[in-house]
């Protein structure tokens, strides 16, 4: 779907707007997976879907005063020099196109995410950066890890603002992996799926309803929670239900920033 960035990118603005329209305080670019590993190589490529990527996100943004992150997917399968690399390429691309708010999202594992975060402060001290990390609902990641002593050794970094989960869970097991994971030195971050996905006729959906996803997720935020928003089969509406239900916690609202 990146590659809409330079073949629809109007679609993409009327996407990211209908997010901003419902309330949403942060969107991010649509960019998960450009990278030269998943563009077989082709530099040119990847550089030019980045580029559009972050211009179509910060255009619609700008009417709003929404925070636009930079999105990065999990770079993975490479000897642990090419991961940094590859990190470290895409980083310069979105800095360079003036990205000063990064999210690196639904990482397995910890590898080469502190030394691109130190590199990005390097180059922009005042860039903030979220680490957001996916667990199956006992807590170890696809690649065997314990979620919780990855994002401690992430949160130690200094290199980091915030750190999270999003994806693989709905509201209910991703709460039980904060109720686990304990006290931590950084903002919490929280993007749950809209749900577990179901196919029908070749369709996956997604089974939470706007109004349970928002006033769930939000009675969340009272247990310390900073970023809320959402991960698969989050539309509108679950945003626009989730801001409404955030709100109706008052004494938190302002703390409190909705994405998607």
């Amino acid at each position: 779907v990146e590659l809409a960035n330079i073949e629809t990118p109007l679609v993409v603005e009327e996407i990211h707007t209908e997010y901003l329209h419902a309330g949403a305080q942060a969107i991010k670019t649509n960019t998960f997976a450009a990278n030269r590993i998943v563009y077989q190589g082709d530099e040119e490529l990847v550089v030019r879907i980045l580029r559009a990527g972050w211009q179509i996100a910060a255009r619609a943004a700008e009417p709003f005063g929404a925070y636009v992150f930079a999105d990065i997917g999990p770079v993975t399968g490479l000897p642990h020099a090419d991961i940094l690399a590859e990190y470290r390429f895409l980083a310069d691309v979105f800095l360079a196109a003036g990205a000063r708010h990064f999210l690196f999202e639904t990482n397995s594992s910890a590898e080469g995410l502190v030394e691109t975060a130190a590199h990005i402060k390097e180059v922009a001290p005042t860039a903030f950066i979220l680490t957001s990390f996916s667990a199956l609902p006992g807590g170890y990641t696809r690649d065997g890890q314990f979620v919780g002593d990855i994002i401690r050794v992430v949160a130690e970094s200094g290199c980091v603002d915030a750190v999270g989960f999003n994806c693989v869970n709905g509201i209910r097991p991703m709460h039980e992996l904060v109720r686990h994971l304990g006290k931590i030195s950084l903002p919490l971050s929280l993007m749950p799926n809209a749900g577990h996905p179901i196919v029908i006729d070749g369709r996956t959906f997604y089974e939470s309803a706007p109004d349970y996803f928002g006033t769930s997720l939000a009675a969340i935020v009272r247990t310390g929670v900073s970023v809320v928003g959402g991960c698969c089969g989050t539309t509108p509406e679950h945003i626009r239900a989730l801001c409404r239900a955030v709100e109706g916690s008052a004494d938190r609202a302002d703390e409190v920033r909705c994405e998607s």
